[in-house]
């Protein structure tokens, strides 16, 4: 007959043996659920295969763009001058051209914009007979960088597309001795949220 010490590790051995024949069961049982039940197995696309067909970014701008090419002649180095009148007020403002272009009997003004002047004489003339009008109390003559003169020359449904005739009409006004400058202005075309409208950013050359 077995002693005491000696059936306590022979007990241990059987239920060892016992927990692993167990364990094996349940393993194979799950096996076998696992068989019946869909696949969630996740599957990684192999060289490109399976993959979703990606939109570039330029395409979905074009969608949603029209592109103005605007053109001005190239006043690089250029300079003008503009009349600074204390009027009335106290206050400083740009002087404005006022032109005459109603009829005798219907007249009418018109604001042809900021005054601009091409040499300092003429700038100060004019300042001179506005003070002695009484339209300013002080002036000041600016010289400032000569500004562009933009038209608008085509509009294209691409950005590709006005960049190229953009650079072809540069080249072609530097080859006419006529440099221009050009300017590629995006105008919103689609958009839920808005009505058409010119968007508040220029790409420039």
């Amino acid at each position: 007959m077995l002693s005491f010490t000696r059936l306590i590790p022979a007990l241990l051995v059987c239920s060892l043996v016992a927990s692993s024949a167990i364990a094996e069961e349940l393993r194979d049982l799950r096996q076998e659920e696992s068989v019946k039940l869909p696949s969630t197995e996740t599957k990684i696309p192999k060289n490109g295969e399976d993959e979703l067909g990606t939109i570039p970014i330029s395409s979905i701008l074009d969608d949603m763009y029209d592109y103005e090419v605007w053109v001005a002649p190239d006043m690089t180095g250029q300079t003008e001058w503009v009349i600074w009148g204390r009027m009335d007020d106290g206050q400083w403002e740009e002087v404005h051209e006022i032109k005459f272009t109603g009829t005798a009997d219907r007249p009418t003004w018109s604001d042809m914009g900021v005054w601009k002047f091409t040499n300092e004489y003429a700038a100060t003339q004019k300042a001179e007979d506005l003070l002695d009008d009484g339209e300013i109390t002080d002036y000041m003559v600016i010289e400032q960088d000569k500004q562009p003169y933009w038209t608008l020359e085509e509009t294209f449904d691409t950005l590709e597309a006005a960049e190229a005739f953009a650079a072809e009409f540069e080249d072609w006004s530097e080859d006419f001795g006529v440099p221009h400058i050009t300017d590629i202005r995006p105008m919103m075309t689609n958009d839920i949220f808005a009505t058409p409208t010119k968007t508040s950013f220029t790409t420039f050359r």
